[in-house]
């Protein structure tokens, strides 16, 4: 974890991200890969000491447990998984994104997973259909309101960062954050990097390597994106 911590404040540096951003920018889905519920809020606890964001809640009462650890330890948002996707059908897949986003979770953080069946169009259509929901949505008592699309299957590197082997042109050849800064536009870093607008984000639930997390960043900078 401190690894990723300190990669990931490097080049929040390096291209004018808010450091702010790096304790919930690591965040720790590994809960579900591990053998039993103590395992997982052992290994937890490590991702803790740098980082604040975690899917394997039973790491904070660990940690208060028997570390004594006080105030914000860790935080977590609402999330769906492919079940939920699947239930809507995929002709209503449109319609399931909407209801997330502006009935059951209108404010806040919302993490919807996006590749149950054709996540580029969901990323080009979906997110024209509903911009105007999207940008809507009302700061929580944070001030956030951000609806995070997580891919979760394919080349993360790709994915995010642009494949320069697909078709020129294509979704797939700019990447995912290439496509929302087309959609939802954002803003300039002293730097001259540029960040999505606040309302949107990306995020991936597995698979990410100290290896594949540096090539990720590598790219975002290499295509003028901050971290």
């Amino acid at each position: 974890a401190y690894e990723y911590k300190r990669l990931l404040t490097q080049y929040a540096i390096k291209t004018g991200a808010p450091l702010d951003f790096v304790p919930v920018q690591g965040h720790d889905f590994s809960s579900r890969g591990m053998s039993g519920i103590y395992d997982a809020a052992q290994s937890g606890v490590g991702h803790l000491t740098s980082f604040i964001g975690t899917d394997s809640v039973a790491s904070i009462d660990y940690a208060e447990e028997y570390y004594n650890a006080t105030g914000v330890i860790g935080v977590s948002v609402p999330a769906t998984e492919h079940s939920v996707m699947c239930m809507g059908t995929e002709d209503s897949e449109l319609e399931t994104f909407k209801r997330l986003i502006c009935e059951l979770y209108p404010s806040g953080v919302v993490s919807i997973v996006s590749d149950t069946w054709d996540f580029w169009r969901v990323i080009t259509e979906f997110t024209v259909a509903l911009k105007s929901e999207i940008l809507a949505r009302q700061p929580n008592a944070l001030g956030l309101a951000k609806l995070v699309f997580r891919p979760d299957s394919g080349d993360p590197v790709k994915i995010i960062c642009g494949d320069p082997d697909a078709e020129v042109g294509s979704p797939a050849y700019k990447g995912a954050v290439e496509c929302l800064w087309e959609v939802f536009g954002g803003t300039t870093t002293d730097q001259g990097y540029k960040v999505l607008n606040e309302r949107v984000g990306l995020i991936y639930g597995d698979s990410i390597t100290l290896d594949r997390a540096q090539r990720i960043l590598e790219g975002l900078e290499a295509k003028g994106f901050a971290s």
